[in-house]
């Protein structure tokens, strides 16, 4: 007997039977198949629910943080333009930094002698605190070459490239900052000194009747008096009233705050 004689021979199935095997097995298969998409659906559903669930925690855990606030520059922390440069209303600022807070200055020795035009240093050294670009303001910082003082109110004069005066009118006090009495100041190559100056550009910048100024120089009526001012390149815009403070000791440009 060989193997094929082993094979039972088939049977003929009917055809409504054979359609009642293949509907019940397409029965299970499509009942099979809904139960895998049903929990693939329930994971995707549970794994999405989970996602919101930690975005919405993350959050409120940033909307409950403090928010960044980012401070406004102020005005005396403004970039300054360069040498020659006019602001908008026709000013040139001093593009010195403004001089650091030094608070009252420590005087070693009390100067006993006036100081003569020969002892006298001044520079142009940076800008008021209340400078800003309707009403600039200068300091100007004094020193000596040997130990003298300096008493009141400077008058000062300025010259265009050209040399020519700009006529100004300059009026003792009327600035704004603090309020600053007459006093002695002591002035030596560790001491120094300073006054403000304060003035209003013209609207329409540099004209022929007010140019720009590249020197200045003051004078201290009351001593007789006058000294060239070292400006370092800056040139400045200055027409019409320029109020003045009094020489004061120190030069920080705390002194001036009111």
């Amino acid at each position: 007997m060989t193997f094929l004689d082993q094979i039972p021979a088939a049977r003929n199935m009917p055809t409504a039977r054979h359609h009642a095997a293949r509907r019940q097995l397409m029965d299970v298969v499509d009942q099979t198949a809904r139960s895998w998409w049903r929990l693939g659906r329930s994971a995707t559903l549970a794994l999405v629910i989970g996602l919101m669930v930690t975005g919405s925690a993350a959050a409120g855990v940033l909307s409950s943080s403090t928010p960044t606030t980012i401070p406004s520059p102020s005005a005396s922390a403004a970039i300054a333009p360069p040498p020659g440069a006019q602001s908008p209303s026709g000013i040139t600022v001093n593009p010195g930094q403004p001089l650091t807070p030094m608070g009252a200055p420590a005087v070693a020795s009390v100067a006993t002698t006036a100081c003569t035009s020969s002892d006298v240093i001044a520079t142009l050294t940076g800008s008021g605190l209340y400078n800003n670009v309707a009403t600039a303001q200068e300091i100007v910082s004094l020193s000596a070459t040997s130990p003298c003082y300096l008493s009141g109110y400077a008058e000062l004069k300025f010259s265009s490239e050209s040399g020519t005066t700009v006529k100004t009118t300059v009026v003792d006090g009327g600035y704004v900052g603090a309020p600053l009495g007459i006093s002695k100041v002591s002035l030596s190559s560790t001491n120094d000194g300073s006054f403000l100056f304060q003035y209003t550009g013209t609207q329409n910048g540099a004209t022929s009747s007010c140019p720009l100024e590249t020197s200045l120089s003051i004078e201290i009526p009351n001593q007789s008096l006058t000294v060239n001012v070292i400006v370092n390149g800056v040139s400045l815009l200055v027409c019409g009233t320029v109020n003045v403070s009094p020489i004061i000791q120190g030069d920080s440009i705390d002194r001036y705050v009111s």
